[in-house]
């Protein structure tokens, strides 16, 4: 069975506080709220295999038809809007 996006996401997302697990699933639901509005169903997929799955960029290609180069750069994009987001919840 597939985790969730949330689900595996709490593993991406370490606490930085005293109170880490109430801040660390605060900071993944800000996280998930602001994927959800940015990205389009395919940027969603592409997340959910590259970042938080960490699926082989080969794989992912086989998968979707896509070619490898163009996963790449989706998968650094993706990265960078992440922390980017969890940036902004920081403060």
């Amino acid at each position: 069975e597939d985790p969730t996006l949330s689900e595996a996401l709490d593993a991406l997302v370490e606490p930085q506080s005293p109170e880490p697990e109430i801040l660390a699933k605060s900071r993944v639901e800000a996280l998930l709220r602001e994927l959800e509005s940015r990205l389009s169903p395919v940027g969603k997929s592409l997340f959910l295999r590259l970042v938080v799955e960490e699926r082989p960029i080969e794989e992912v290609a086989s998968s979707t038809g896509m070619k490898p180069p163009a996963l790449y750069q989706w998968r650094s994009r993706l990265l960078k809007l992440a922390r980017a987001i969890l940036s902004d919840v920081d403060g």
